[in-house]
């Protein structure tokens, strides 16, 4: 098993566990695919598909609650700043001050169950099955979800984090596991979610501005089932000069940046504040970040749900001239299409 924890710049598939509604009654024909879509090839239609059913599912719903009650007490459930993954948070106490140590209490205990996390994916192309795989401060652990690609079968990713990273954290993980196994077959609708934001952002195609961004020529899509990312590059290209990562997601709201640091320039783009970061590696890796959900953040209805939330798009690619000219264009080209969705 591969595991993957979604990144800036990741470039193998994955998307979460989903499920199709079926509505009785007459069929109906499918509707003509996007216009970048008559531009790729069939099996990459087919992931896509598959990740316009992914965006529909809560994450949230996919964990059995009560045994993750279990390892503590829970002070949040939500999302994060990657749409298809939920998280569980726990209360963990601050070590007590002493004499010898006034600043202990900026310090949490050590050795308790911190977070624990569902909804990422990876493959079981190495055929080892439904396993734990410890690190050294956390631990993952992958269930079938009864989904097949042409490189393996899908397996939804659990993670656990312990505080003060002192171990990976299997064995609280993996009772966790086992107990959420029926939950995989039954997955909650996003929209019917008490813990996820309900936002525009996530109910978009990430890889919609191809219509418009990329004329008529042949394109690869390297995330095409992934339901909040777009890697993308054209067909003929024999660099990565013209590759592009696109990431559709959430960002804290007292993250937001309010003024420019340096190495960063923040402009607003039809009153949307947008951030450009030339980070200078292989070339000039330029990052934009488009706050494009800032006037109205979202959070969940349930009551451990308030952390309040900001559609988020992440743009990252190569660029050849300083100042990150296309980074910035498209940007302000997906300002525009969130906007006028």
């Amino acid at each position: 098993m591969r595991i993957v924890r979604w990144v800036v710049w990741l470039l193998s598939a994955a998307v979460v566990a989903g499920c199709v509604q079926v509505v009785p009654g007459q069929g109906q024909a499918a509707p003509k695919p996007p216009p970048y879509l008559q531009r790729v090839d069939d099996s990459v239609r087919k992931d896509r598909a598959r990740a316009q059913q992914l965006r529909l599912q809560d994450p949230c719903s996919l964990i059995n609650l009560d045994a993750a009650a279990k390892l503590g007490k829970i002070k949040y459930i939500g999302t994060e700043s990657k749409a298809e993954w939920c998280d569980i948070v726990y209360d963990v106490p601050r070590k007590t001050p002493t004499a010898q140590d006034s600043m202990a209490d900026l310090d949490y205990v050590p050795g308790l169950v911190a977070k624990i996390s569902v909804g990422g994916i990876t493959t079981d192309d190495d055929a080892k099955g439904e396993q734990a795989s410890p690190m050294e401060d956390r631990c993952f652990e992958g269930l079938r979800s009864g989904y097949q690609y042409s490189w393996g079968p899908e397996l939804i990713l659990f993670e656990i984090g312990i505080s003060g990273q002192t171990r990976p954290g299997c064995e609280e993980l993996q009772p966790v596991v086992q107990a959420s196994r029926s939950n995989l077959s039954h997955p909650k609708l996003r929209a019917d979610s008490l813990f996820q934001p309900h936002t525009k952002l996530v109910g978009m195609d990430s890889c919609q501005i191809l219509d418009t961004v990329t004329g008529d020529e042949r394109l690869n899509i390297l995330t095409s089932s992934h339901p909040f990312n777009c890697d993308y590059q054209f067909a003929t290209d024999k660099d990565t000069k013209r590759r592009r990562y696109l990431q559709y997601g959430y960002w804290k709201l007292q993250d937001v940046p309010v003024k420019q640091y340096e190495g960063t320039e923040l402009k607003t783009v039809s009153g949307v504040p947008v951030e450009i970061r030339a980070e200078g590696r292989g070339g000039m890796d330029c990052m934009g970040f488009a706050y494009v959900g800032l006037d109205h953040p979202a959070h969940g209805s349930g009551p451990l749900s308030a952390q309040l939330w900001v559609d988020t798009i992440v743009i990252q690619g190569l660029e050849q001239a300083p100042g990150c000219p296309t980074i910035r264009v498209l940007a302000e080209q997906l300002v525009h299409l969130y906007q006028t969705s």
